[in-house]
């Protein structure tokens, strides 16, 4: 299982999600990556103390809004393209995802979007969940909710992923709930990841599970 983290309304949103990746790297120790929106994703091959030495990482990138995540592949090769965060540019603006799962229908699924002229960079199915959520939202005029429960529709496997849009971040879990995600808070930011202990190593206070089935929406 991969570990994933996001973090909404920090003033220091990398730095926390550094750190929510750092307590959860038993669950991933492949590669690891951090995102803020109108940054370039920044990530690589390695442990989270290795891609990212220093712990001050809000100073590459300055946002209160970031993702985050580390690998341990079950699709897909442990190469840099497999890597996430990965991000998507569409006609609503730039779309980040991190996930924490495996597509069973990854093959049948991606033919499908190869016919709607969509090329993947690599094999990672985070990759294409990403791409078949943001061409279904393409499709119905940019309501990313109904894309998602479409998309949950579609997958046959089990997941759960944590989303950045230009306006919101989105926390949501397959509908078997197979894959852990947590929502917590610290003063009036809001925190995301796979594992409570993540939340105390920040000093988030848990607030509760992301129920099966579940999107929640997080904005202004």
């Amino acid at each position: 299982m991969c570990r994933v983290a996001g973090v909404y309304g920090y003033r220091f949103a990398a730095s926390m999600v550094r750190t929510l990746l750092f307590a959860q790297q038993h669950g991933g120790q492949e590669s690891c990556g951090i995102c803020v929106p109108n940054f370039p994703v920044k990530k690589g091959l390695g442990l989270v103390t290795e891609v990212f030495p220093d712990s001050q990482v809000s100073q590459l990138l300055p946002g209160k809004c970031a993702v985050g995540h580390v690998r341990y592949a079950t699709q897909g090769s442990v190469t840099f393209d497999n890597a996430a965060p990965f991000e998507y540019t569409t006609s609503f603006g730039t779309v980040f995802q991190v996930h924490n799962g495996h597509v069973i229908n990854y093959w049948e699924l991606r033919k499908f979007l190869a016919r709607k002229g969509i090329g993947f960079n690599g094999t990672n199915d985070g990759e294409l969940l990403l791409k078949l959520i943001v061409w279904k939202a393409e499709q119905n005029g940019h309501n990313l909710v109904e894309a998602i429960r479409y998309a949950m529709k579609k997958v046959r496997g089990a997941f759960s992923i944590v989303l950045i849009a230009p306006d919101s971040m989105y926390a949501f879990r397959d509908r078997y709930g197979f894959r852990p995600l947590v929502l917590g808070k610290k003063r009036k930011a809001y925190f995301v990841a796979s594992e409570t202990c993540a939340l105390d190593k920040c000093g988030a206070r848990y607030l509760r599970e992301v129920k099966p089935g579940e999107i929640v929406r997080i904005s202004k």
